[in-house]
């Protein structure tokens, strides 16, 4: 795993909380924004296998080994979620509907950016895990800015439609599941 890459992005997305703490600001909800998009979007490097090509020939599925790169990052991801909302905490007050909105557009970058890198790595693209991390946060952007153009789009921070998100991540994440699968199965 790229050590170095998932410790730099998960500081990333603490840093937003990290100003806002500096500054004295008691509104976290745009810290607490753009560490869901950052932080989610890191679920991409699961397709990130450097020993794939010797281990493939191993009993242990592709699924699986990606299901245990999945869980080390989700710790990851948790740990750093943690120290933001302490950290939110501490600088100002933030709701539990609040969280659940986050947490639904966490679940939808997170399933773009696992779709989009498993199908790039899959067609052999050089840097697919990157690539499925941009792919990730872009799109629930642009699927924001479409929102103001079409009112039945879920988007960022906004509450008529926002449940819309679950849908998003649901797609995203059984495009993931099915990009799993192992090569030779059909």
């Amino acid at each position: 795993m790229p050590l170095p890459l998932v410790g730099g992005a998960l500081a990333l997305a603490s840093t937003p909380m990290l100003i806002v703490l500096l500054r004295g600001n008691d509104d976290v909800s745009g810290a607490l924004l753009a560490a869901t998009i950052i932080g989610a979007a890191i679920v991409a490097l699961t397709v990130e296998d450097p020993a794939g090509e010797t281990l493939s020939a191993s009993p242990t599925s592709l699924a699986r080994r990606r299901v245990l790169r999945l869980s080390a990052l989700a710790l990851a991801l948790a740990v750093t979620w943690g120290c933001v909302l302490m950290a939110a905490e501490v600088a100002g007050r933030f709701t539990g509907h609040e969280l659940a909105q986050r947490a639904a557009e966490g679940a939808a970058v997170a399933g773009l950016a696992a779709a989009t890198s498993g199908l790039a790595h899959r067609r052999g693209v050089t840097g697919s895990a990157e690539i499925g991390a941009v792919a990730g946060a872009l799109g629930v952007l642009v699927i924001t800015s479409l929102a103001h153009r079409f009112q039945q789009l879920p988007a960022l921070l906004s509450e008529p439609h926002h449940g819309r998100w679950w849908l998003v991540a649901l797609v995203g994440w059984v495009v993931a599941a099915w990009t799993w699968r192992d090569p030779a199965r059909r």
